[in-house]
């Protein structure tokens, strides 16, 4: 904490209010430990951005930002520096010192997001959270419970999509229209018109291209022991088999169904449930998400990369960048500058985006339709707490945890963030009107950015779907925008250097996260603070290197290695320095068994041959199930830098 507040320092226009304010931290810091640094001052931050954003310094009554007097409308505690920004009165100055708002969210931000254990009955909260959205939630119209995604058993009034989908009806039809809500009729047809052009621009989904194939993601599943290999497909549920037959998708080659069937060996058909499971985020609360069972999780990732390959060829590809956050991050920080969009947080977006919104957006697309259908799972069990419910079934269409709930909440998204502004801007629903408003757009996940003036129009849509904004993490009004992790102020990037691991005695990937944080305060100026963490690291042999790389201690002289040892290696020919990198290690127990074939086609699949193959290890000695992995700090010889 003193590090930080002697890299603040120069902000202070006296040393006497520098003085008070450390010593008050320093003093809060004791009384109230941790707490201070992960809620109270993550807390005051959010104040602090709203204020921004109305222009005027109003008394929240949060710990430590509410003391104000009548003559200064702003708190005792960093009075200086929110004096640089705000007057007397709590209006916000004409040129605020954008220095001081930088200085005041790294405080306020820097350690907000140290992995700690949550407090007492922050998960229990979580969960109850979780199922009061779920229970929110509209119920679908199609048999998202069944197999057969149109038959419906019960009745009652299910539409005909079947029907609906074909050309002549759609244009009448709109499956969007609410009563009693903002939106119009005719509106509520423009958003299904843009949803029924932009889903029919992917394409086919059942006509794959070759380099579109299932695989595993990195995560743990519901339906298997952590010994067993997840390209053991036991269990394929019929509704999966219907669109993703099971010897097509789960077996290496036909050769292996006769021998299963020659054996008496045979797959289950039984679908197993999600595990909801709480992941650290803050001390506040910790995530939820959820484990798919490794069927599911296989397909997801089919879907998945279609989704992604697919999109960059339709009109949607003028907004969305999967892998890429950068598009996103320019036009936050071009728009704090000229107001001209404003950026958007949905709340609990993966968990209100439901099947009933799902059907709508894609009804003209039912090869996806289908397939989301088909690898979603449908029902939940609890093994984080054993309150509030032991088993349920979902309405929502994902839960965080699947393969494709970013993509698949990206696509509608974008679907509801273009049709707010074709609505603003009373233009017809055109391919030329939708390209050019898509050019208007971005969106990355629930990071969305639009026109200023389509905001009232998109939080009206939300509306309808259910869709909640964050309205702490949206800014319209003022000059400070956020998007992807960047924090923008008049077109000056404000973004905190988060610490999210801290140890006095640090354990390896502990160290691996100090050194990358010590490193982003080093750029952002925080140089005190910087050298304190690596104060902790000084048993570490690392390089200096340059602002863009991230391989050592970062340096705005450039590289040096001449402090690590050096060695000349005669089988490479080439001098080699000693130097502490982050590998990965982990223990492979060999595995018996026809899924071990379908596990080496998939690591072998599109690999480019090298003449220096040989030297690297087989893949059949990688096969097997990972028993154990860990990530090492661990000293290596590295090529010299030229």
């Amino acid at each position: 904490m003193l590090s930080v507040f002697q890299d603040i320092k120069p902000t202070y226009r006296k040393v006497s209010d520098w003085e008070r304010d450390k010593n008050r931290s320093l003093h809060e810091l004791v009384i109230r430990g941790e707490r201070f640094l992960t809620i109270d001052l993550p807390a005051i931050r959010k104040h602090f951005e709203k204020c921004l954003e109305e222009g005027l310094y109003v008394s929240s009554g949060i710990y430590l930002s509410g003391n104000v007097s009548k003559k200064v409308m702003v708190p005792a505690f960093l009075r200086d520096l929110y004096l640089q920004i705000f007057q007397e009165d709590g209006k916000l100055r004409n040129s605020p010192n954008i220095c001081a708002i930088a200085d005041l969210r790294q405080w306020f931000e820097g350690f907000g997001k140290l992995k700690h254990q949550c407090k007492e009955g922050a998960i229990d909260d979580e969960v109850k959270n979780f199922l009061t959205i779920e229970n929110e939630i509209r119920r679908p119209s199609l048999n998202w419970l069944g197999d057969d995604l149109y038959h419906n058993d019960t009745g009652g009034g299910a539409l005909s999509f079947a029907d609906l989908s074909s050309a002549r009806d759609r244009e009448q039809t709109c499956l969007f229209e609410e009563p009693n809500l903002s939106l119009g009729a005719k509106e509520c047809r423009t958003l299904q018109q843009v949803c029924d052009i932009l889903s029919t621009q992917l394409g086919d989904f059942h006509n794959e291209n070759p380099n579109e194939l299932p695989k595993h993601g990195t995560g743990r599943v519901s339906n298997l022991a952590k010994t067993e290999s997840k390209f053991s497909f036991s269990a394929w549920p019929r509704k999966l088999d219907r669109i993703f037959p099971y010897d097509r998708y789960a077996l290496p080659d036909f050769g292996v169904e006769l021998y299963l069937e020659l054996t008496g060996e045979d797959y289950s058909n039984a679908e197993h449930p999600s595990k909801l499971c709480a992941v650290p985020k803050t001390m506040s609360g910790p995530r939820l998400i959820a484990s798919e069972p490794n069927y599911h999780q296989w397909i997801q990732q089919l879907v998945r990369n279609q989704i992604e390959a697919r999109v960059q060829f339709s009109d949607m590809g003028q907004c969305i960048s999967f892998g890429d956050q950068e598009p996103n991050r320019r036009l936050a920080l071009i728009a704090s500058a000229n107001q001209q969009y404003c950026t958007v947080d949905l709340k609990s977006a993966s968990d209100r985006l439901s099947c009933w919104t799902i059907e709508r957006a894609f009804r003209a697309n039912m090869t996806l339709l289908e397939r989301i259908h088909a690898c979603r799972t449908r029902m939940m069990v609890n093994s984080v707490t054993n309150t509030h419910f032991d088993t349920i079934v979902l309405k929502k269409c994902f839960t965080q945890g699947s393969a494709c709930t970013f993509p698949v909440q990206t696509l509608v998204y974008s679907m509801l963030a273009i049709a707010a502004v074709l609505i603003t801007e009373d233009l017809a629903v055109t391919r030329p009107n939708i390209i050019a408003c898509a050019r208007k757009v971005r969106v990355f996940g629930d990071d969305i950015i639009v026109p200023t003036n389509a905001l009232r129009k998109l939080l009206d849509i939300f509306e309808l779907v259910e869709l909640k904004v964050n309205l702490t993490k949206t800014f319209s009004k003022g000059k400070f925008r956020e998007s992807c992790g960047l924090d923008a102020y008049d077109g000056v990037d404000v973004t905190p250097a988060r610490v999210r691991r801290f140890s006095s005695n640090p354990s390896h990937e502990t160290a691996s996260s100090m050194l990358e944080s010590s490193n982003n305060l080093f750029k952002r100026g925080m140089w005190n603070t910087a050298n304190w963490l690596l104060h902790y690291l000084r048993g570490l042999d690392l390089r200096y290197v340059g602002p863009h790389d991230s391989d050592g201690i970062v340096s705005f002289c450039g590289r040096s290695e001449q402090h690590l040892k050096r060695r000349w290696n005669e089988r490479l020919h080439r001098y080699e320095r000693r130097t502490h990198v982050l590998v990965s290690k982990s223990k492979i127990v060999p595995s018996l068994g026809a899924h071990n074939l379908m596990q080496y086609l998939h690591k072998n699949h599109n690999r480019k041959s090298s003449k220096l193959d040989h030297l690297v290890p087989k893949a059949e000695n990688s096969l097997g199930v990972v028993a154990k992995s860990s990530s090492v700090m661990s000293p290596r010889w590295v090529p010299e830098s030229v």
